[in-house]
């Protein structure tokens, strides 16, 4: 899925930014989002499926059954079911790219060594028109990673920015419900 996603125990905190409110199939609001990846002992809420909706950002996503989200002030973290893998979203306004996408590089080649990313490829994500890169690093403690990143151009004209770093045998273990994340996330009808 083109989200942020982390291997357990790393952190890499990227750009604040302030958006409206996500609000959950399940009437709960968060007020907005943090660019991120943290693995820091926010209060875990074990959910249902779920879908949440970012209305100014026209779009919906839907958290698989067996994983859970974290919510505090300005953070909003997707997790599997044993918190191997962390996801994370963005809502931003278009203006806000250059800044986003340096600041994350910046953090990557904080957090990693090795940092490589590929070409930056043209794509759609359920219709919206995205822009992906892919690449590799490791972990200060020498462990390969996979890097993914990803901008979408929302029905709104907000940019999400959706990000992925993690193990080659976790993106494999978490297939599936990295797969049904991504499917879910599309225009609000």
């Amino acid at each position: 899925v083109k989200t942020r996603i982390a291997s357990r125990g790393a952190t890499a905190v990227y750009s604040s930014f302030s958006y409206p409110n996500y609000t959950s199939s399940q009437g709960r609001t968060m007020k907005s989002l943090f660019v991120a990846i943290l693995f820091v002992g926010f209060g875990l809420s074990a959910q249902a499926q779920e879908t949440f909706t970012h209305k100014e950002a026209g779009v919906e996503i839907t958290i698989p059954a067996d994983w859970f989200y974290e919510h505090a002030d300005e953070a909003f973290t997707i997790y599997t079911p044993g918190k191997e893998l962390g996801i994370s979203l963005a809502v931003m306004e278009a203006h806000q790219i250059d800044k986003a996408i340096d600041e994350a590089t910046k953090d990557l080649e904080k957090e990693f060594t090795g940092v490589e990313l590929g070409e930056v490829t043209e794509a759609k994500s359920n219709g919206m028109d995205s822009w992906e890169v892919g690449g590799t690093a490791k972990t200060r403690d020498g462990v390969p990673v996979i890097i993914y990143y990803c901008m979408v151009v929302t029905p709104t004209a907000k940019i999400l920015e959706i990000s992925a770093v993690g193990t080659e045998a976790e993106f494999n273990k978490f297939a599936k419900g990295i797969k049904q994340l991504d499917e879910s996330l599309k225009p609000v009808k």
